[in-house]
């Protein structure tokens, strides 16, 4: 087995602030007077992006989307980090090879 990938990759990520749509919570709670039944909200969610760098801190891949599907997708990239070796995590998930091009 060669390097383990969790010594050559690491893995970032950031969230944001501010729901997507988030919904006019005043048509609730005038559903909710007209009729006498609570009105449930939507579950807010968030946008969240995720990062794979190589040593260099040069981003190979990253993803974008709900913060609940990218909380998924780390723990598998996570623990694919943890158990695969750096060409199979390469060849996993498509990334290019980690040579640095060489400067001219």
């Amino acid at each position: 087995m060669g390097e383990p990938a969790a010594n050559y990759y690491r893995v970032e990520r950031d969230s944001d602030d501010s729901p997507i749509g988030n919904r006019h919570k005043g048509a609730r709670m005038i559903g909710t007077a007209l009729t006498g039944i609570p009105i449930p909200g939507k579950r807010m969610s968030f946008n969240a992006t995720l990062r794979i760098l190589d040593p260099a801190g040069t981003v190979v891949l990253a993803k974008a989307g709900d913060l609940r599907e990218i909380d998924a997708l780390e723990l598998t990239i996570l623990g694919d980090l943890m158990r695969l070796d750096v060409e199979t995590f390469r060849a996993s998930y498509g990334l290019p090879d980690g040579e640095p091009a060489a400067d001219d």
